[in-house]
């Protein structure tokens, strides 16, 4: 016989079956029971916390002396189908409190916005952005505002693509007046080549970037006659940065960055 469960809901994945079955009736394949005051909030995929350790280090070409080594991590947790809360914290914090610095809260939906509010400042401590999509003679662009509560600070950036291969990026900030040109080029062997230029200060920098195998390669030089190689392979990268100089001089920095979902 069958027992009845009160204030209880049975469902079974085979919608054919009834509830009440004689002896000779064929056994659901799989059937939940429910209480009614029992509800699985999250999803096991809403939540992820993301950990990366820095390793810095510099070297005369001959020998590599570690100069720093830095723990932080993101958690993330899917509070509706489009925002998510976001956690950020340092290695400080354990000695620190929560108050330590690189501590900050994010409330996001990706693409959209982001509003930030940083533990670690007593004052002025938000910050944010919002992003817009549209289209110009049919070419996409993107217009994005930036926004620090210090000082009310506000950057206009705008990105305009061309094709899937060029894209121009341009910003603004309204109270230093600063401009920043950036150029994207994606040729057809597959290379990424990109320069910026910031005005007034006239510095500059030009890379090209590569993928193969599922490692990335870039390469970078400045207007202060530094270059910059960075390789990545998940969850690994590695750069390297150095003045084009007689005396050899490189900083050198590794960093290990996993995510786990649960």
């Amino acid at each position: 016989g069958h027992i009845a469960l009160p204030r209880w809901s049975q469902s079974c994945h085979n919608p054919t079956t009834p509830t009440v079955a004689p002896a000779t009736s064929v056994i659901p394949t799989s059937c939940t029971i429910r209480h009614p005051i029992s509800r699985q909030t999250h999803k096991m995929s809403d939540r992820k916390i993301t950990g990366k350790y820095v390793l810095g280090g510099s070297s005369n070409g001959k020998t590599l002396d570690v100069t720093g080594k830095k723990a932080s991590g993101v958690v993330e947790l899917k509070v509706s189908s489009k925002l998510v809360l976001k956690a950020a914290f340092t290695e400080d914090v354990l000695q620190k409190g929560y108050t330590a610095p690189g501590s900050k809260l994010t409330l996001t939906q990706a693409g959209v916005f982001n509003l930030n509010y940083d533990l670690s400042k007593k004052d002025f401590p938000l910050s944010g952005d919002f992003t817009t999509n549209t289209k110009v003679d049919g070419k996409d662009l993107r217009v994005k505002a930036a926004w620090q509560q210090k000082d009310n600070a506000v950057v206009l950036t705008s990105t305009y693509s061309f094709d899937k291969k060029n894209v121009i990026e341009a910003s603004y900030a309204l109270a230093s007046q600063n401009v920043g040109l950036k150029a994207t080029h994606k040729t057809n062997n597959g290379c990424t080549v990109e320069y910026v230029y910031a005005h007034p200060s006239e510095a500059w920098s030009a890379s090209v970037a590569k993928s193969a195998k599922s490692v990335n390669y870039k390469l970078a030089y400045d207007s202060k006659n530094n270059c910059e190689m960075k390789i990545v392979k998940n969850p690994f990268t590695l750069v390297v940065k150095s003045p084009l100089s007689n005396t050899p001089k490189f900083d050198v920095s590794a960093t290990f960055e996993k995510g786990y979902t649960f």
